[in-house]
């Protein structure tokens, strides 16, 4: 496990085939409702608490995934408008040719 503001460590990293079910270490039946307003940290935990399990939350930016570990404190939400702001303000733009008419 990982504490706030931490990186998971590489060694502890599985292969994305793999269920929650297959690597949990809590054989317990469970579920975490997500919600916007949750904190990455939150969620990281909840998956330690149920499942026994390291969980990191990324976060796409433009075309990289970056570890949330400096925003862990973020909601969901905010994680997500500001990947979505960073990926529009990336994205190529075509040139409005219209502009240039005389």
């Amino acid at each position: 496990m990982h504490g706030v503001k931490e990186l998971s460590p590489f060694k502890g990293m599985v292969d994305s085939d793999k269920t929650i079910g297959q690597i949990r270490t809590i054989q317990n039946d469970g579920f975490i409702t997500v919600t916007p307003k949750m904190t990455v940290a939150e969620l990281e935990q909840e998956f330690g608490k149920i499942f026994g399990l390291s969980a990191q939350v990324f976060r796409k930016s433009g075309k990289m995934w970056i570890e949330t570990t400096v925003t862990d404190k973020w909601t969901l939400e905010q994680q997500n408008s500001e990947g979505e702001a960073l990926t529009v303000e990336n994205k190529p733009t075509r040139p409005n040719y219209s502009e240039w008419e005389n």
